[in-house]
């Protein structure tokens, strides 16, 4: 199926090491490790066109993803 997602109240903070290399006599960062942390406050996602349209088991999949969906997107 189709994953769709509609999310409020997202914050990030990035981190990021980089180093300083010259080059043509011009100096620039090159990055060498990026990390993200992440939080949503209201998440809305779901999947549709699930097995040819089977809209019981799209309800059903998406009951289950709305009630789980901070740990989801942890893991996502």
């Amino acid at each position: 199926g189709e994953y769709w997602g509609e999310y409020e109240g997202v914050k990030a903070k990035v981190y990021i090491k980089a180093s300083e290399v010259e080059r043509n006599s011009q100096k620039f960062l090159q990055l060498e490790d990026l990390k993200m942390d992440f939080s949503v406050k209201d998440i809305q996602m779901g999947i549709k066109n699930v097995h040819n349209g089977n809209a019981v088991l799209e309800a059903a999949l998406n009951l289950f993803i709305n009630s789980n969906s901070q740990e989801l997107l942890k893991e996502m």
